[in-house]
């Protein structure tokens, strides 16, 4: 690689302005990363060429900084020392993503660094150590949907031995977005998996969510990790939340999603997830009616809750509210839990039940809109406190907008 080093000191005294760190020329660390004595030299010789581009990224230097990263490539090949070579992926990785982005925030033309990508792909495929492995694999996430070359590479590590390295390859995928597309049977297989690694699951859930593919295979897998209660809670949490992106496709989990809400034993983390996918399903999420009923007004559940329950149940009533006609035929019952909802001694809750009870209208509310009206005027008759006043205001101008609605 020495003819590197005099390219880039060549170009450098071009500009007239060789690169420093602490004082050294970019060519004195260069040589240290090459040829340094010890392992700590070599090393320290990375960090500082990744330094140094970082900075000259950062100046817009389109000349030396394919050089610098092709130089960080050419240690991660060359090199016999794993250290040495686990810095060098990482600073290959974060080199790349680097200049990717400036070049785009410059809206210049994009630099390729096709070499890198692949070189540490190969690392990621071949290599027998674990943490070089594990770096290749958060090197191409560092690069992210740039790097979607190498999600066949980043699929199989889905499968390594080193548990790391699992995880590296699946946060990765999860971050390149929907370009991790071809991925998504490995990732499936991964969340499928019980035993597997919970930090890796709960990224692979993510990914399969950003993804949104095969919504028909993926469905099986979300039930069955929602309704597994010895399941880590970010696995749950995640796969509620992969429900929702998936939006009208996963509805059909409504009834699935309606028991975990239930359940007093659900962590609050998965509770409100699973709240909010179902809320985000509008009136597809008929089935799931009898948990928002009892989420809203259950006293047993509520106290289960804990401190969460405020947002579970506003979000409940939110839900219900979006149903209309969809109520039938439970209208009754999630009428006299929104009217009781009203008298909570929580602001936010009563306000969230009048406009809850507002959105439905007289043509939801059915045979039950004279019993809202009548409340409605009890609660004008004695509450002064203004937001409450407001929204049965609004609430009752929603419910019988032909008339003039008077406190």
């Amino acid at each position: 690689m020495t003819f590197l080093v005099l390219g880039l000191v060549s170009v450098s005294r071009a500009a007239e302005d060789e690169p420093t760190l602490l004082d050294r020329k970019l060519s004195d660390w260069m040589a240290q990363m090459q040829k340094g004595k010890e392992v700590k030299a070599r090393r320290q010789g990375v960090i500082a060429i990744e330094q140094i581009t970082a900075e000259q990224i950062r100046r817009g230097n389109e000349k030396i900084v394919p050089s610098l990263i092709k130089a960080l490539v050419g240690v991660l090949r060359e090199e016999k020392e794993t250290p040495v070579r686990v810095a060098a992926a990482r600073a290959v990785g974060r080199s790349v993503a680097r200049a990717i982005a400036q070049a785009r925030e410059d809206k210049t033309e994009e630099p390729r660094f096709d070499t890198a990508r692949d070189a540490l792909a190969a690392v990621l495929r071949t290599e027998k150590d674990n943490t070089l492995r594990e770096a290749a694999a958060l090197a191409l996430g560092d690069i992210g949907p740039d790097a979607h070359a190498a999600v066949g590479s980043l699929a199989k590590a889905l499968k390594d031995k080193h548990v790391p390295t699992v995880r590296a390859a699946a946060a990765s995928l999860r971050r390149m977005g929907r370009e991790a597309r071809n991925a998504q049977i490995d990732l499936r297989e991964l969340l499928a998996e019980q035993k597997g690694d919970p930090e890796a699951r709960t990224d692979a859930a993510v990914a399969l969510g950003q993804i949104r593919g095969d919504v028909e295979e993926l469905l099986p897998i979300l039930r069955a990790v929602l309704a597994d209660t010895k399941a880590d809670p970010r696995i749950r949490k995640a796969v509620a939340e992969t429900a929702g992106k998936i939006g009208k496709e996963a509805a059909a989990e409504s009834a699935t999603l309606g028991k975990v809400l239930m359940d007093k034993d659900t962590p609050e983390e998965v509770r409100l997830a699973v709240v909010t996918t179902l809320d985000q399903f509008g009136s597809n999420a008929r089935d799931a009616i009898p948990a928002l009923i009892k989420a809203t007004s259950d006293e047993q559940l509520i106290k289960a809750m804990g401190e969460s329950s405020r947002f579970v149940r506003c979000l409940a009533m939110h839900a219900l509210a979006q149903m209309g006609k969809g109520l039938d035929p439970q209208r009754n019952q999630a009428a006299a839990a929104l009217l009781k909802a009203t008298e909570d001694s929580n602001i936010e809750v009563s306000v969230t039940a009048l406009e809850s009870l507002g959105t439905i209208a007289a043509e939801g509310l059915g045979t039950e809109r004279d019993a809202v009206l009548k409340r409605i005027d009890a609660i004008l008759a004695r509450e002064g406190r203004k937001p409450i006043r407001e929204a049965a205001q609004a609430a009752k101008k929603r419910i019988i907008p032909a008339k003039k609605v008077e406190d």
